[in-house]
């Protein structure tokens, strides 16, 4: 067993002012010290995150890294709903370091902006047929288009559901379940829709859904529904059906860098706030310039 350290910056609209009054703001939970980012008496609370910080004696970083992840995860949500703010640590950068070691693992996702998709001819073509038809329940558009809107992944799926139930309604009101089955086919609809254990009836009836199964249920409605449009609304392929990274939002672009890194200079220590000071000086490249990157593939197996 070996002593670890392990420290994340969670984004947050939260100002943590606990204890502000007798120095620092912070506060502990579930034995996590949660720290606010920056601050000082002047400027107040001058970046929109915290400071985690985890010690644990484990076998490895990895079961270290769960153990705490298990800890935010019964946390996060409570201060979300106390604190009335966006928070979230899941796409968040996050640095291991183990006791006796010169070695830490950095986790360091970065924002790369959003990459947009063309709207030409074929996509203007399939605008004015939609505009004139009047078949397709207005509500299917508002719906999908919040959907599009939305980042969290369950929450996305909730609204796709409901768009889905908005575009097989009659004038009457009913539905129409052949048409849902024929929009995304009999496995999908019944992995969705089957009594008591679909995917839809499990997250409006309070079973969490983060997303870990190997289906992305996203893409896979996403694309049965622009299939759909294209084979029995316009008859022709307008709409792109393989594009990469579908329903593309402005936030949540980001690139990934996992690297090993060592000390080399006493005003660069292994501690996370100046690891990311380092990296995010240049715009540009993102890697660590005052460490040394370790390459060594026993840390993986050994650390």
């Amino acid at each position: 067993m070996s002593k670890y350290k392990i420290q994340q910056r969670i984004r947050t609209l939260s100002e943590n002012a606990v204890g502000v009054a007798a120095g620092y703001p912070s506060f502990e939970a579930e034995g996590i010290k949660f720290s606010h980012w920056e601050f000082n008496h002047r400027d107040g609370w001058v970046v929109d995150a915290w400071l985690a910080e985890y010690e644990v004696e484990a076998k490895d970083a990895g079961h270290a890294y769960f153990e705490f992840k298990k800890r935010l995860w019964r946390v996060i949500p409570i201060v979300s709903l106390i604190g009335q703010s966006y928070i979230q640590y899941l796409v968040q950068p996050y640095l291991i370091t183990k006791e006796g070691s010169d070695t830490a693992y950095l986790y360091y996702p970065f924002d790369v902006g959003p990459t947009g998709l063309m709207f030409q001819e074929e996509e203007k073509k399939a605008l004015d047929i939609l505009l004139a038809n009047k078949d397709i329940p207005e509500e299917f558009y508002l719906y999908w288009n919040d959907a599009v809107n939305t980042t969290g992944y369950s929450s996305k799926l909730l609204i796709m559901f409901s768009a889905l139930d908005a575009l097989i309604k009659r004038p009457d009101g009913t539905k129409d379940f052949a048409l849902r089955k024929k929009i995304l086919g009999e496995e999908l609809k019944n992995k969705i829709y089957a009594q008591g254990t679909g995917l839809r009836h499990r997250l409006v009836h309070g079973e969490y859904f983060s997303g870990t199964d190997e289906d992305n249920y996203m893409e896979l409605v996403h694309k049965k529904v622009v299939a759909y449009f294209n084979d029995e609304i316009f008859k022709e392929k307008l709409i792109e059906e393989n594009v990469t990274g579908p329903q593309r939002h402005f936030f949540d672009n980001d690139n990934l860098i996992r690297v090993w890194i060592k000390q080399k200079d006493d005003a660069w220590p292994l501690e996370l706030k100046k690891v990311l000071e380092d990296c995010e000086s240049d715009p540009e490249d993102h890697f660590p310039k005052q460490y040394q990157l370790a390459h060594d593939d026993k840390l993986n197996k050994s650390y």
